[in-house]
């Protein structure tokens, strides 16, 4: 799975074909405080954005975290399904799910559930 870490500044920090035990580290030893404290800054006098974890699946579905102090984060999660066009011809179609609150270690297990492609699992979480 393709990782990469989204800075204040718009940078990133890509990773290629890291495991499980890879992202959760990565998501969870990562100084979001300090990166939250340069967007904040930076926000005064130039454009920022909220730092972000991000995960690619082979299939292209996208989870994106976004922490928002110690405890909590955003979480947008990007999807295909099948979808009926006119109601009976089906194709490919893009989705989002949104979650707009919750805990890091629950981001931790919507991290473990998109390595083993449980969308589902993603899907119920509110």
């Amino acid at each position: 799975m393709n990782q990469w870490i989204q800075l204040h500044d718009f940078s990133s920090q890509d990773r290629n074909d890291v495991g499980l035990d890879e992202a959760k580290h990565a998501f969870r030893y990562f100084d979001w405080l300090s990166e939250l404290r340069k967007r904040d800054e930076l926000e005064e006098n130039d454009e920022a954005c909220d730092p972000g974890f991000g995960l690619v699946a082979e299939d292209g579905a996208i989870l994106h975290i976004c922490p928002q102090d110690s405890s909590s984060c955003y979480v947008h999660y990007h999807y295909s399904k099948v979808k009926k066009l006119l109601g009976f011809i089906p194709f490919m179609g893009s989705c989002d799910h949104f979650i707009p609150s919750c805990s890091l270690d629950a981001a931790v297990a919507l991290i473990e559930h998109h390595f083993a492609g449980e969308s589902d699992a993603i899907l119920q979480t509110r």
